[in-house]
């Protein structure tokens, strides 16, 4: 591909423009630096409009708003200027987001950014007979008809189709039941103790904020001072685990991004969809869905940050019965399906997709039927094992409690979340003190806390956002209840160090930005 790209660009006469509509900042950062490599002058838009027409300019980087945008527009209809006469080519990279952005997949769906769904506007602005190029590794039938209707593109276009089907990722599906879901991350957290800065770089996507507060509190009190390298050290960037979405802090996704591009300390990132699209890190071993993303565009797009090296990768979708809800029929026949996952995932794009060979080399299912005779075939070779096929109903243990009881621990945590509250201002009225702690959760606790007996049964019910929090909870209900099993054997890692220097810790690495913003999430949507 780097070798075809060669050739196009010096093919390219000085005075040709490519006009490359891309959906990210970092992706037109990264396309910015390749384009360079290869000998093309790459700009981005303001700066293309900041320069004289003297300068030589190849190819401009922009967004869809961008483009679109007045001072662009003006430029580009202007049949003196030199963008008009010089563009031959206008590109709209990772197009499918021209049906997932503007709300056309589904008819509830919500329009993301609408810019997407005007880019058709642009071709009565070029000069007569420029032709769109529109990009996108993850396009259904359906999906490929929105994007020709909403670039104008005509249905005699040339189509040049490459199979989606990465050969060098293994699809793995693991069911679960709700109360159990958690415990399918410990071979995670066993690895992360065993090889601290050689674990194998992981994404952890959740398809809400609630999921990735659950995910992160989890990780952290399971791998107590192993989340830090040192492992005495409680210090920001010697921490192993990251969190990105689309609301963090620019600064916070740029450190991130560049640790997992420079095989850097983090190893694990709870991500949303943000991480999804675009962004190249060539050594991911494990993408782990917490729950199955919500279409089968949105699966294959999270999968592709795996095995960019080209190395064996495994896809990792764990989920409950619930979590399926808000899947599309497609994906809820994919994770359910008992024959081929490959095939089940990737029909939709490529129907000529077949299972690989060797079986262990293609998904979970394809493993159990496995029968390489060669020395390689390792019977079970995935740390994660394979899920039962049926899953046993376990007895969920509970509590009475009376209304007097709900009274007091509604009091009691109410004390605790004054207790906690940080110092300083906070950009939210009261009922959100910016440790996390709102009425709303505390409601939410006491109604259901005839069924809290663990730290565990906390972080993976309620969006708590500080192991300090679980645990100090947890005592308040050792104290009313008198009832939490081994109360007083249990490890807690975080009991023998200053509470409050734990908590500043803790919510600096996961700036307060992200915390509330979890919050929020949950409150609105929970």
């Amino acid at each position: 591909m780097a070798m075809n790209c060669k050739k196009i660009a010096q093919a390219m006469e000085p005075n040709t423009i490519v006009l490359v509509i891309c959906p990210l900042t970092s992706i037109i950062g990264d396309q910015i630096k390749e384009g360079e490599s290869l000998g093309l002058k790459s700009v981005t838009l303001d700066e293309f409009l900041k320069a004289s027409d003297r300068d030589t300019h190849q190819v401009v980087f922009a967004s869809a708003e961008q483009v679109l945008s007045k001072p662009f527009t003006e430029v580009l209809k202007d049949r003196s200027s030199r963008l008009h006469n010089a563009l031959e080519l206008v590109v709209v990279d990772e197009s499918h987001t021209v049906e997932m952005w503007t709300g056309k997949r589904c008819k509830n769906a919500k329009s993301f950014r609408t810019a997407y769904g005007d880019l058709s506007i642009l071709r009565s602005l070029c000069k007569e007979g420029t032709p769109v190029l529109a990009l996108t590794g993850t396009a259904d039938n359906h999906t490929r008809e929105v994007i020709m209707c909403g670039l104008a593109i005509n249905s005699d276009a040339l189509e040049v189709f490459l199979s989606p089907n990465r050969t060098n990722l293994r699809i793995n599906v693991i069911k679960t039941t709700k109360k159990d879901a958690l415990s399918n991350l410990d071979w995670l957290v066993e690895l992360c103790r065993r090889k601290q800065s050689e674990t194998p770089e992981t994404i952890l996507f959740c398809n809400t904020m609630k999921d990735v507060a659950t995910v992160t509190n989890y990780l952290m009190l399971k791998l107590g001072s192993f989340a830090y390298i040192p492992p005495t050290s409680r210090e920001s960037e010697d921490c192993l685990i990251g969190i990105y979405h689309s609301m963090s802090w620019d600064n916070y996704k740029d450190r991130i991004v560049s640790q997992l591009k420079s095989n850097g300390k983090v190893r694990l990132v709870v991500a949303t969809t943000a991480l999804s699209m675009g962004v190249n890190f060539p050594d991911i071993r494990y993408i782990i869905n917490w729950g199955p993303a919500r279409n089968l565009l949105d699966h294959h797009q999270e999968a592709g940050r795996a095995g960019r090296d080209g190395k064996q990768s495994d896809i990792v979708v764990i989920y409950h019965g619930q979590q399926l809800t808000h899947c599309e029929d497609e994906v809820k026949s994919f994770v359910k399906s008992t024959s081929c996952l490959r095939v089940a995932s990737y029909s939709a794009f490529d129907p000529n997709i077949k299972p690989l060979e060797p079986g262990h080399d293609c998904c979970s299912n394809c493993l159990t039927l496995c029968k390489c005779n060669m020395d390689e075939c390792i019977v079970d070779p995935l740390p994660f094992g394979n899920a039962p096929t049926e899953i046993p109903k376990q007895q969920q243990i509970t509590r009475p409690v009376s209304e007097y009881d709900k009274a007091v621990l509604y009091s009691a945590l109410l004390e605790l979340r004054e207790s906690q509250s940080i110092s300083g201002s906070c950009p939210f009225d009261k009922t959100l003190i910016s440790h996390g702690f709102s009425v709303e959760l505390i409601q939410d606790v006491v109604e259901r806390c005839n069924e809290i007996f663990s730290v565990e049964d906390i972080i993976s019910s309620f969006p708590v956002f500080a192991l300090v929090h679980a645990i100090t909870i947890l005592e308040v209900f050792q104290e009313i209840f008198d009832d939490i099993p081994n109360y007083d054997d249990m490890q807690l890692p975080i009991l023998n160090t200053d509470i409050t220097d734990q908590l500043v810790n803790y919510c600096g690495y996961f700036d307060i930005q992200t915390l509330i913003v979890m919050n929020l999430n949950w409150k609105y949507n929970s």
